[in-house]
């Protein structure tokens, strides 16, 4: 217990010294979730998807709160109720009740023989004509030929004229449309969003009130985002959360007070008065800030008409 405490300790540090100190650019080993080919014209460059995400964080598993023994999931036939090993797994699709259709390899290429192992770049347009609500995941693409020419005079060409890529692929059992872009010396294959997936701003029920913004309150508004503007230093930005965080479980160990269960209570409710945002923005211009991150300004009623809904943490699974 002791010892991941201190690996995890060791590994957050790390993470927070990061912007610190140049990262590590030797090549690591990555395991790609898809090979295929990229269409362009009539070129086709053979490539593999890499997630462009490193695992990190803290990982917390799921308790029986009367025993604190693990919590584990099993695969089982519900039928037999007989545990399942992957190697008998096939997917089927239940098309009516209780009767299913295998579904494999073979017959998803089927759908759509085009967009088998393929990513199909139809168009080219500017980066900023697509909106940040239609961007999903993204991964790296890397050559399955380290002196691949073609992806090199795509990404030189992608660079040159300042354009991403629209694309089509199907990765697993749906279909994508995709932009290809340029990240540093790789191409970039972010998935988007399909324009129906896309929930619009008007299903919102709060907005569209009408709420009076003074002139004064507008231009002192506009001096603090002004007040607050500096270049995008993403190395700047860390996780301090899971750093705290591990210092509390290192208190609680250290304590001897690793089995109290916490009884659950209700949050307090927030207040759903509308404050004068005007002290509040005089306050926020007044405070001094250090050249990186602004310090957050934390009002002592919040400026809402009605309270946030909760959103539960998520505990990845032991």
């Amino acid at each position: 217990m002791a010892t991941t405490l201190r690996k995890l300790r060791k590994k957050s540090r790390a993470s927070s010294k990061a912007k610190k100190k140049p990262a590590d650019t030797a090549p690591t080993k990555t395991h790609d979730v898809w090979r295929g080919v990229i269409s362009f014209g009539l070129v086709e460059i053979p490539v593999a998807l890499v997630s462009t995400k490193k695992s990190a964080g803290l990982s917390l598993s799921m308790l029986d709160k009367r025993d604190l023994s693990p919590i584990g999931y099993k695969r089982y036939n519900k039928s037999t109720e007989a545990e399942v090993p992957w190697a008998d797994i096939v997917h089927g699709y239940e098309y009516e009740k209780g009767n299913f259709v295998v579904v494999g390899k073979k017959d998803i290429a089927k759908a759509d023989p085009e967009l088998a192992g393929m990513i199909v770049i139809d168009q080219f347009v500017d980066a900023s004509e697509v909106s940040p609500i239609q961007f999903d995941r993204p991964y790296y693409m890397e050559p399955l030929n380290a002196r691949s020419k073609g992806y090199s005079l795509l990404r030189a060409a992608l660079e040159n004229t300042g354009k991403v890529g629209v694309a089509r692929m199907v990765l697993r059992t749906r279909q994508y449309v995709a932009l290809v872009a340029v990240h540093g010396p790789a191409l970039l294959l972010h998935l988007l969003r399909f324009d129906a997936e896309i929930r619009p701003p008007s299903a919102l029920e709060n907005l569209g009130g009408s709420v009076r913004v003074t002139e004064a309150e507008s231009k002192m508004a506009e001096k603090l985002i002004e007040d607050m503007s500096g270049p995008w230093e993403p190395a700047n930005y860390i996780d301090e959360y899971t750093s705290a965080l591990i210092g509390v479980i290192e208190r609680k160990v250290k304590s001897g007070d690793v089995h109290a269960v916490e009884k659950d209570e209700s949050e307090p409710k927030r207040s759903r008065e509308v404050v004068d945002l005007m002290p509040l923005l005089k306050r926020s211009l007044e405070r001094p800030r250090s050249p990186g991150r602004a310090a957050p300004v934390r009002p002592r009623a919040a400026a809402r008409t009605r309270p946030p809904t909760r959103r539960a943490s998520r505990v990845r699974r032991a």
